[in-house]
């Protein structure tokens, strides 16, 4: 662990990452104890660090639950969110763990018990070949890697590398009406 800038460099440990899911619930669990907050039906957990805030993503993807990251700038450093929501929301409740209680937790019960069935708040949408098809090709003019990655999805139906793949989302990221989509690679 460094001795300045802690929070900057921050990331969940490897043996609660890959390990037992009851540890990535309870470490969950003290993570929204001490660093969320929780409002209607939103969790949200906050960190300064980019890698943790990947990490939390990691975690609740074991679980089953979805998460959508964001992050903003401040005159510092950037703050990174993880957010869950409705039905989210929900299937993580019943996941928590029940001997360490706390305020944030107890909300989230409550929202769930009385909710009914919650709403999701999030598409997803596969990047299948004919998904890609409907991205323009201009989308990743000027980046050789991306159009020959695109090419090999799009058209001759390859697989790829995770390092590959998250070149062209972050190429569809950067191409305006595509700008906004937030995506979670597992």
């Amino acid at each position: 662990m460094p001795k300045n800038q802690k929070s900057l460099t921050n990331a969940v440990p490897d043996f609660v990452l890959f390990g037992d899911p009851e540890l990535a619930k309870s470490f969950l669990n003290g993570y929204t104890a001490g660093d969320g907050y929780f409002d209607k039906y939103t969790l949200e957990l906050g960190t300064s660090s980019k890698a943790m805030s990947e990490d939390l993503s990691k975690l609740f993807n074991r679980l089953g639950i979805v998460d959508r990251k964001s992050s903003s700038p401040t005159s510092v450093h950037n703050r990174y969110r993880n957010s869950v929501e409705g039905k989210e929301v929900e299937e993580l409740s019943k996941l928590m763990d029940k001997e360490f209680n706390h305020q944030k937790l107890t909300d989230m019960k409550n929202y769930a018990k009385n909710r009914g069935s919650g709403f999701q708040s999030f598409d997803v949408i596969p990047l299948s070949p004919s998904y890609l098809k409907s991205i323009p090709r201009k989308t990743f003019a000027g980046d050789k890697k991306a159009i020959q990655i695109y090419d090999n999805i799009a058209y001759n139906g390859q697989n790829t590398t995770r390092e590959s793949f998250e070149k062209l989302l972050t190429n569809i990221k950067t191409f305006g009406k595509y700008s906004k989509i937030e995506y979670t690679l597992f």
